[in-house]
């Protein structure tokens, strides 16, 4: 061979593998993000399944494991054949989901795992390359696990009649059966995994000797699991027995749907009943002491879900409130705290004391209220009502900022129709008589809204930051409105913008029984389709 004929030989051959080389890497390549493709595909497929699945667990909660297994696959499968994913290789999986979808016996965890066959493309045409690989991808889903406290308004304005009641309320349809209906689906909502304690709050509860209480925490009480009275109500359901023992703080873990625990807290419900007032902070301090000082475990979200059907507001007599009657004056618990209780507020303690005003037709808005505002029954003037009412309120945020230190995100409900009316300030109208069923009769009792939903006061206990900042449409701002946002800051407590930073809630506003009940509902899904890490 000549040697020109050889060198043309040995390029050519040189061609055809350096040619094969270029296909070779040209397919690997083609095959590669082929394969990088589909593998986003399925986990994105796997990712959408494990999360629907948990939201059914959530939107369904008599849901059977197998029934959400299968529900589940059928999501998954959807999404497959829109990924393009091989028909044959979708029928391959598992047909009733079980193999491919895991969901843990207390529902707290969904698990998603999907290997299917793809065929290759190019590459397969290199010797000893297979024609199909296998794409495995999981997914994992956790649902948190609650600790929730529903404290309860177990004032004796709950006895009221309500529009449109829930159908098991159509004998009584007062505020107090739509309440519980809406409380007990509520707790049907839950997962297994989730953790509930019920407190109820009023003023002065009765003891067990026939006599008001007077301290500061016997205005409210834990109904269930560790009730921490003596239950004594003749005309009531009996109520569930207490645990054979009772930790340091007190849940009840729900179980599965129909369970004896859960039906206990349903019962635990049922069975709580009015007295007296409205000691609104008092019930945010008792369901403090239910949780625990250690900051929560992982996966953990801690709830409290406040009802009430006014502002807070407590009889005179009442030595363990804010502000209390003693020999005909006007006593402010300012300097000696009350044994056990946690924060106070008054007058001497408030740097911005001068700020609580309040304004009548025949007094000045900027007129404190120690001086004589508002009148009583007989015509004599007082402020001591709208004193009682303003400091309880202040009260009661500040143990709302101490159960957000705590982790804790507070969803308040008010159940009747909003007060409108502000006298530009946050506190808002504290001054018209009421008429039936709640006309004042004792000659101490100043005019106030007891029946009408304090919206901004609500609004701060459940730091609502987009209602802080702009409130309700419905409420008369000031004119002209400022520039500065937050300017219905309470006095004597942290601002609006001062807390923003911290656990924010919801509040909700139902005018029926009907809205009560989809009240509960709305806060049971918005804090249940939250996922853990």
């Amino acid at each position: 061979m000549k040697k020109g004929n050889a060198e043309t030989g040995i390029y050519l051959v040189l061609l055809v593998l350096g040619s094969a080389a270029i296909l070779s890497i040209f397919a690997l390549a083609f095959d590669a993000s082929r394969l990088y493709l589909i593998s986003k595909q399925v986990q994105t497929s796997a990712d959408a399944a494990a999360m629907a699945t948990a939201r059914l667990l959530v939107m369904n909660p008599t849901l059977d494991i197998p029934t959400a297994q299968q529900q589940g696959f059928e999501i998954l499968k959807q999404n497959l054949a829109l990924s393009k994913i091989e028909p044959a290789e979708i029928d391959a999986l598992a047909q009733d989901g079980s193999d491919t979808i895991t969901i843990s016996p207390l529902k707290d965890q969904v698990e998603v795992y999907v290997n299917i066959r793809t065929p290759t493309i190019l590459i397969r045409m290199l010797p000893g390359v297979a024609h199909w690989v296998q794409v495995g991808r999981r997914a994992t889903v956790k649902n948190l696990t609650l600790e929730v406290v529903l404290v309860l308004d177990g004032s004796s304005s709950m006895l009221d009649i309500i529009s449109s009641p829930p159908p098991e309320c159509a004998l009584t349809a007062n505020k107090l059966c739509a309440a519980k209906v809406a409380a007990r689906r509520f707790v049907d909502m839950l997962l297994p995994l989730d953790r509930l304690a019920v407190v109820s709050f009023a003023s002065d509860y009765v003891s067990e000797n026939g006599t008001p209480n007077a301290d500061y925490l016997d205005d409210a009480r834990v109904e269930y699991p560790c009730r921490t009275y003596t239950y004594n109500n003749p005309s009531g359901g009996p109520p569930p027995a207490p645990p054979a023992s009772c930790p340091a703080y007190p849940f009840v873990t729900a179980g599965a749907y129909g369970s004896s625990a859960r039906e206990d807290v349903k019962t635990a419900i049922s069975s709580y009943y009015t007295w007296g007032n409205t000691n609104t902070g008092a019930g945010l301090n008792r369901a403090g002491a239910v949780f625990s000082a250690a900051p929560p475990a992982a996966n953990t979200v801690r709830i409290v879900l406040l009802l009430t059907d006014g502002n807070p507001y407590l009889d005179p007599h009442n030595s363990g409130s804010p502000v209390y009657w003693t020999n005909g004056s006007l006593a402010y618990v300012s300097d000696t705290p009350i044994p056990n209780r946690a924060h106070q507020i008054s007058p001497s303690l408030c740097p911005q004391a001068s700020m609580l005003q309040s304004a009548s037709i025949s007094c000045s808005d900027t007129n404190p209220i120690y001086n004589g505002c508002f009148t009583t029954t007989s015509g004599a003037p007082s402020a001591i009502g709208e004193a009682r009412r303003r400091l309880a309120a202040l009260d009661a945020i500040m143990e709302a900022d101490a159960l957000r230190d705590m982790g804790v995100v507070i969803y308040t409900i008010g159940v009747g129709s909003p007060d409108t009316a502000t006298q530009f300030t946050p506190f808002q109208d504290g001054v018209n008589w009421l008429g039936p069923p709640h006309v004042p009769t004792l000659s101490f009792e100043a005019p106030r809204h007891a029946d009408l939903i304090k919206q901004l006061l609500l609004i701060r206990l459940a730091n609502e930051q987009p209602l802080m900042s702009t409130p309700p449409s419905n409420l008369t701002p000031p004119s002209p409105v400022p520039s500065l946002s937050y300017y219905w800051d309470f006095p004597c407590v942290p601002r609006g913008a001062d807390i923003a930073n911290r656990p924010q809630g919801q509040f909700v506003i139902a005018s029926n029984g009907t809205q009560l009940v989809r009240a509960f509902e709305s806060i049971a899904l918005r804090i249940r389709t939250r996922f853990g890490d």
